[in-house]
């Protein structure tokens, strides 16, 4: 198994029970390393940027002096794009939230459950490094499909209407030029603020749309890395297998060269996940403004 080691932010002021369940954690997961980084209050959100390496955000909901979803808006609006967990003895706060991808809510005591299951189901992606490949593989498809929403959404289409046409099947709408499609989408919906910032006078409703644009240059941003991040390494790893080099490492080799092509290490797995959540948060903000 490839050695891994968690890194968790954990918002959460009563230190006996984060302590206990700490221990638990370690318990449950003899021989997995855990960087557990706590903190008493959530105004040290501010510590967080998209430089950080962070696998998972924990958060008691009572913490917050502002709403939840403010706070995920300005998490995703820094680029933070990770799993973020809420949790309280009330879960009555779950429906303040809007669904989004990479939120989830629990009860305060089911916290250890919830982060047993994120380790679990995560080490049985890295244990074999062949469903590692496919994980990414899978997740690609996935985002594939909600590149496939968003078009269809820009057209005010059903997309049962580009199954049956076989549009989205076709050669010539694959991956690629769905996400040539998307970014140009962007472009348009970018034209269309700055045409409305144009004609509206200064006011309340001007800077609304000047934070609108602001979020879209982000949203943008991270969509310009999804060739390189998503379709480069997926087409990469179709192509590749598994092999362990004569120092230990486990590599993926390009089957018809027989070069190596990525050394697999905790950096290269947080990396690729990470990746596939980032995307899959960013096309469900893009979508929001369709």
């Amino acid at each position: 198994m490839i050695p891994y080691k968690y890194k968790i932010y954990w918002f959460e002021d009563n230190e006996p029970w984060l302590e206990s369940e700490r221990e638990k954690l370690h318990a449950n997961f003899d021989g997995i390393e855990f960087e557990i980084n706590p903190h008493k209050n959530a105004d040290n959100l501010d510590q967080i940027n998209d430089q950080t390496e962070i696998d998972l955000i924990l958060m008691d909901y009572n913490l917050l002096n502002i709403q939840g979803n403010e706070i995920i808006e300005a998490l995703r609006d820094k680029n933070i794009l990770c799993n973020i967990v809420f949790y309280s003895q009330d879960t009555t706060f779950a429906d303040t939230l809007n669904e989004k991808s990479g939120v989830f809510t629990t009860a305060r005591t089911n916290v250890g459950s919830e982060l047993a299951k994120f380790v679990t189901e995560h080490q049985i992606i890295i244990e074999n490094v062949s469903t590692l490949r496919g994980k990414f593989i899978t997740g690609a498809v996935d985002l594939d499909e909600q590149l496939n929403d968003i078009i269809c959404a820009y057209l005010k289409s059903p997309k049962e209407y580009f199954l049956k046409e076989n549009i989205i099947q076709k050669e010539f709408f694959n991956t690629m030029n769905k996400y040539k499609t998307v970014k140009n989408i962007g472009d348009e919906l970018l034209k269309e603020l700055d045409e409305e910032l144009a004609v509206l006078a200064d006011g309340e409703e001007k800077e609304q749309i000047k934070k609108e644009k602001q979020k879209l240059i982000k949203t943008k941003n991270v969509l310009a890395k999804y060739d390189t991040e998503i379709i480069q390494v997926r087409n990469t790893l179709a192509h590749s297998r598994h092999d362990v080099d004569l120092a230990g490492n486990h590599i993926f080799v390009n089957k018809a060269q027989r070069n190596v092509i990525y050394l697999i290490n905790e950096n290269w797995i947080r990396l690729k996940l990470n990746h596939l959540t980032n995307h899959s948060v960013n096309l469900d903000i893009l979508k929001s403004f369709l």
